[in-house]
């Protein structure tokens, strides 16, 4: 667990630099903010459109070499001095490596283990699970996406862009970049004009006017349980939810 905490930060400071990707600390409060500082510096154009995806399934079926091949590459790519923090490349592929092969869960009384995905609420696991979707394959979605000065966040397992482009133009790049099937299979996308993120939605009409309001599935708990939070994480995650009340 130890190695987790110690290497987790520092991989996602590799992934969010190389993917212009924003950390939403407290939630649907920071992806409103974050949306409306993005309209008001002119980013946001009359039919653009909003894209999440939902990787809940993905983070426990990720297939381990394919997210190995993934994540040696990125750190290739944006580590010029082919360390960070002291480590280097292969010090790190071998910590996550170690990780994912000494996952073990108990099983009708037996002892199991998880050759897919990552342990549940282990940080590592939503990191992997990002770099396996976003800067995996080709990566093309992310270059495009770079280019175009998409707005792109995420907050636990879900993530969000905005599409200056048609709906078959962005599917049409989503089937070239996610072209493994196991993947894509795993991953729910949402794209158009009005889309839900956890417990918002998040609207632009064609006036060119970015709406937001609270919203409430029916099937889930949204509301997160404060008590289980770290303490300095109370306040705000308290702060959170009577946010969302009003």
């Amino acid at each position: 667990m130890n190695i987790v905490r110690y290497i987790t930060p520092l991989l996602w400071s590799i992934f969010d630099q190389a993917t212009n990707c924003r950390r939403f600390q407290n939630g649907s409060i920071d992806v409103i903010h974050g949306i409306e500082k993005y309209a008001q510096m002119g980013h946001l154009k009359p039919g653009t459109l909003f894209v999440t995806f939902n990787m809940d399934d993905l983070t426990t079926s990720f297939l381990h070499d394919q997210t190995m091949s993934t994540l040696q590459r990125l750190l290739i790519e944006q580590l010029q001095d082919k360390t960070i923090d002291g480590l280097t490349i292969d010090i790190i592929l071998q910590l996550v490596h170690l990780v994912l092969k000494n996952q073990f869960c108990v099983y009708n009384n037996g002892l199991c283990q998880q050759i897919h995905g990552g342990a549940s609420g282990l940080p590592l696991t939503m990191l992997l699970t990002y770099v396996n979707l976003f800067y995996g394959q080709d990566s093309e979605l992310m270059k495009t996406i770079k280019e175009k000065d998409e707005f792109f966040g995420r907050y636990r397992e879900q993530a969000i862009l905005t599409w200056h482009g048609s709906k078959d133009e962005f599917c049409t790049l989503i089937k070239r970049s996610i072209h493994v099937e196991h993947t894509r299979h795993l991953v729910t996308m949402s794209i158009g004009s009005t889309v839900h993120f956890h417990d918002v939605e998040i609207s632009h009409s064609k006036n060119d006017v970015l709406e937001s309001k609270v919203y409430y599935d029916p099937n889930i708990d949204t509301l997160p349980n404060v008590s289980d939070e770290p303490m300095e994480n109370k306040s705000k995650q308290l702060h959170a939810v009577l946010y969302r009340a009003v």
